[in-house]
């Protein structure tokens, strides 16, 4: 087992506050995490969703287990031996790859998360062809599901990405 802090996070995925839903996580083996968010009644997306009730949007229950499992496959990805390294990703160094989120297949929100609730998210993902990951998460408040989550990630190089955004760029 592992334990990553929030900062060790940070180098592994290029989220920051305030959309960095991980306090802490820990790799309970290969393809198979937990992590830890508390959204602070002070959180910005209170302002606007729910002010009343400090009411979590369930999409950002989706992106912490997105993210979660991004630091899963990055931190595989780190111990993985180049000569296993898929040949799209072959000669290619941690810091050059990103986990990306390719799909969501089914969420579904068993019961509200509020603001000052510790959600303990657990994600267990299994090979999904040749570049791709699935990530079943389920998310836990006080051991109570409150969402579960099916996702396809896979990784891909930040070169490919920064190609990709200045095709998109309009003149």
């Amino acid at each position: 087992m592992t334990w990553l802090d929030k900062e060790q996070i940070k180098q592994l995925i290029p989220h920051r506050e305030p959309i960095l839903f991980l306090d802490c996580a820990e790799i309970i083996e290969k393809y198979h995490s937990r992590g830890f968010y508390c959204w602070q009644k002070e959180h910005p997306v209170f302002e606007g969703h729910f002010p009343q009730f400090h009411l979590v949007p369930g999409i950002y229950l989706v992106e912490a287990s997105a993210q979660l499992a991004a630091v899963t496959l990055r931190q595989q990805f780190e111990a993985l031996p180049q000569e296993q390294a898929d040949s799209y990703l072959k000669g290619h160094q941690t810091e050059e790859v990103l986990g990306l989120l390719g799909g969501i297949r089914k969420t579904l929100i068993h019961r509200p998360v509020f603001a000052d609730n510790l959600v303990e998210f657990e994600v267990k993902m299994i090979p999904y062809g040749n570049q791709a990951i699935r990530a079943n998460a389920v998310a836990t408040v006080d051991g109570i599901k409150a969402a579960t989550v099916e996702l396809i990630l896979g990784l891909a190089l930040k070169t490919d990405l920064l190609t990709h955004l200045k095709q998109a760029e309009i003149p």
